[in-house]
């Protein structure tokens, strides 16, 4: 009787250790996001001249982690025409960081829904 109680528990034991294995391994499939490798840092934008118009440098920590010369989303290499569009789209990335949307791009319509 105390054998068979024994191996009823041993093989609990093991049903819960697999269980939690496989969840482990398999996060991406249960709809579990990684942590944010950015929650506490610091993220911050600066809007530079760019030929004739803006572009922005995303800084993390105060090292850049973006660099965007032209506007992202649209053929070309158009520049930003104001200070503020720049700006404008700089915010959605950071948001997009903050979030913990890695790689943090950009769609037409998003820059549109901006003013952009």
């Amino acid at each position: 009787m105390k054998k068979k109680i024994l191996t009823i528990l041993a093989v609990l034991v093991l049903l819960v250790a697999a269980f939690f294995l496989y969840r482990h391994f398999h996060k991406e499939n249960l709809g579990v996001s990684p942590p944010n490798p950015y929650a506490d840092s610091e993220i911050t934008a600066e809007v530079f001249k760019e030929g004739n118009g803006f572009g922005y440098d995303i800084l993390i920590d105060g090292q850049i982690y973006v660099h965007q010369a032209n506007i992202p989303a649209v053929g070309g290499n158009q520049t930003f025409k104001s200070e503020s569009d720049a700006q404008k789209a700089a915010q959605i990335v950071i948001s997009k960081i903050r979030q913990g949307i890695l790689p943090p791009t950009i769609t037409v319509e998003e820059l549109q829904t901006a003013g952009v």
